[in-house]
């Protein structure tokens, strides 16, 4: 289906169905689990280690530098390494779709306040897939984040951001020149969650995500 809006958001301005960002955007991917069963939207497992990595390292290297077992930076480096490992942490947000009883769980929100929410998939308007044209200085070509994002009925919920992918497109392509990838993995998502799906990567679509 095309449409420049998802159900329910008929005549609002642009980003005005925007949600603020007070930490990383996740790389979240999609993935289905137990025979289909579920679909889970969570960080490659790469981005956890890393995160759990820095935590720790940053952890050890902060004892190293406090009880003078190695060069006295170390100390300042465990604690710059900690903190961005605990920041990734914070930022991570995480989706559960049970697609036989068709109910969810999200953790959502930055920080160290994050909410947890369940629901009915009825709840959920539509899957989208954008196109979102970031600014750049770049004269190799042009940068074009594409995203997969679930709207909630009359706004819920803040909309969820299910995977992200970006691309370098030549001067003058189209902007859905690198799309297929999202629009075939945001189609087969709502499938298996029986819901409208929206193809809006033929146009820029603002920024979903705004800082702070």
């Amino acid at each position: 289906m095309l449409g420049r809006e998802p159900r329910g958001y008929e005549g609002h301005t642009a980003g005005s169905f925007a949600r603020r960002l007070f930490g990383l955007e996740t790389p979240l991917k999609g993935r289905f689990w137990g025979e289909n069963k579920r679909l889970i939207f969570a960080p490659p497992l790469w981005y956890d280690w890393l995160v759990f990595g820095c935590v720790i390292g940053g952890f050890g290297a902060f004892l190293l530098g406090f009880f003078g077992l190695g060069d006295g930076y170390w100390g300042n480096v465990g604690v710059f390494v900690g903190f961005a490992g605990l920041w990734g942490a914070l930022s991570s947000e995480r989706m559960t779709i049970d697609l036989r009883q068709r109910t969810y769980w999200r953790r959502q929100g930055q920080g160290p306040f994050k909410k947890l929410t369940r629901g009915s998939l009825d709840s959920i308007d539509a899957v989208v897939a954008q196109a979102h044209e970031q600014p750049s200085v770049s004269l190799t070509g042009r940068v074009v984040i594409y995203r997969i994002v679930l709207f909630w009925k009359g706004g819920r919920e803040p909309l969820f951001i299910a995977e992200r992918n970006e691309s370098m497109l030549p001067f003058g392509a189209p902007i859905q020149t690198a799309s297929q990838m999202t629009v075939a993995k945001g189609a087969r998502y709502a499938q298996e969650m029986r819901l409208p799906f929206f193809d809006n990567t033929y146009f820029h679509s603002s920024d979903p995500l705004l800082p702070f």
